[in-house]
């Protein structure tokens, strides 16, 4: 391969947060972790890949986001056939993933009365899982991985694809958009389990609110739920928007005293309705005429103005 990357048989999985418990897949830093393959079919047969092997390279994906993770497969468990319902339940009640199990037992219970005797065939295995630094979407060069035919399978990957997720060609924002990539949220999710040891599911959200115009394409203007950063409610306007707004002649006569002078840290549209409409018109200037670095620094200030330890956070996370 390309640039000395050495691997055995290389594989994809991807898996859909709406099978977990909980609605969402929890990004555990590194360590062994275990996945499956499931088969429900006619005869002796095993899930695919039959030739997985202790050695081959694993990436995780999750779907309609990104490849988060990989690792070397360490252990490939023997496989297990389940012929009964109640079989199937046994085992199940033993596992944490009940609603996985479920959406499984419901298949092969409608599939065991059109075919009497079908069985399920279970495989585990085991990896030693490292998060990757980026999120890697699955588009451009690994955009048939991100067909819905393949939303909950194990994909054999070729050369040109690896090659891409271990050397990605980076992509700069050069235009602002509201829109929060999922690529970002999950590098963001990715980061934050890796240095922060979050025990706690978070959501990414806007710091300057998407219905006054914030962007949610870069992280200047990003902040994880639950930080206490994150202290606003519903669509309230960071006051340091406007501070570090006063600052630009451009923008000093749109802006109210009041909104600077005063003692809360958010503004909210009930008490101040004229300032979202301002917000507005100022993120819309920044977006359309500012180059994106300087707009960048914009946002990035308006963070420092109310949190300049998280601002070492966004610049760590910029350094990987």
């Amino acid at each position: 391969m390309k640039q000395g990357v050495v691997v055995n048989t290389v594989f994809l999985i991807k898996r859909n947060p709406s099978f977990s418990n909980s609605g969402f897949i929890t990004k555990k830093p590194n360590g062994k972790k275990g996945y499956s393959e499931i088969l429900i079919a006619s005869g002796k047969k095993e899930p695919y890949p039959r030739e997985l092997k202790v050695g081959d390279l694993i990436y995780v994906a999750e779907n309609e986001s990104g490849i988060y993770a990989k690792g070397e497969v360490i252990e490939v468990c023997p496989l297990i056939m389940f012929e009964s319902v109640n079989q199937i339940i046994e085992f199940a009640q033993k596992s944490k993933d009940e609603k996985f199990w479920m959406t499984k037992l419901i298949k092969f219970n409608e599939i065991s009365q059109i075919k009497p005797g079908v069985k399920l065939y279970f495989k585990e295995y085991f990896i030693n899982q490292t998060l990757l630094k980026r999120t890697i979407p699955l588009n451009g060069e690994l955009s048939r991985l991100s067909k819905k035919g393949l939303a909950a399978s194990i994909i054999k990957l070729n050369e040109e694809e690896v090659n891409h997720i271990e050397f990605p060609i980076s992509v700069n924002t050069s235009k602002l958009n509201d829109k929060i990539p999922s690529s970002l949220r999950l590098d963001l999710y990715s980061f934050f389990n890796k240095n922060y040891r979050v025990s706690h599911w978070i959501d990414i959200d806007h710091f300057v609110p998407q219905s006054a115009g914030g962007p949610g394409n870069i992280i200047e203007n990003l902040v994880p739920i639950g930080f206490s950063l994150n202290r606003y409610k519903s669509d309230s306007i960071p006051r340091g928007f406007f501070v570090i707004a006063n600052s630009f002649s451009e923008f000093q006569d749109k802006i109210d005293y009041k909104w600077l002078s005063t003692p809360s840290e958010f503004l909210k549209i009930k008490d101040f309705p004229r300032s979202k409409e301002v917000c507005i018109q100022i993120n819309r200037i920044i977006q359309e005429e500012w180059q994106i670095e300087e707009a960048k620094k914009f946002y990035k200030d308006v963070l420092l103005f109310h949190d300049s330890k998280y601002v070492e956070i966004i610049e760590q996370f910029n350094k990987v």
